[in-house]
């Protein structure tokens, strides 16, 4: 991966693997994150993620937001 094709963002960067193999870029290397693997990456870091396999890839991504902390979804 070339160092043009990695992202920054201006908050933190959580990244949880559900289903495949995830390669996750980074200046200087890559690592191969698998499911159940966590992966902190800090804010103005360049990075990229990217399936490491064929076939059905999902993860989490999650960074932080203007929205107050609570209840994602009310029952009736």
């Amino acid at each position: 991966t070339r160092f043009e094709d990695l992202e920054r963002f201006d908050q933190a960067d959580v990244i949880m693997p559900v289903r495949g193999h995830w390669r996750l870029h980074f200046e200087g290397g890559s690592t191969v994150l698998n499911p159940g693997d966590t992966a902190s990456v800090p804010e103005h870091m360049p990075h990229r993620l990217a399936p490491a396999m064929s076939g059905a890839c999902a993860a989490f991504r999650i960074r932080k937001t203007a929205d107050p902390a609570g209840p994602t979804w009310k029952g009736n």
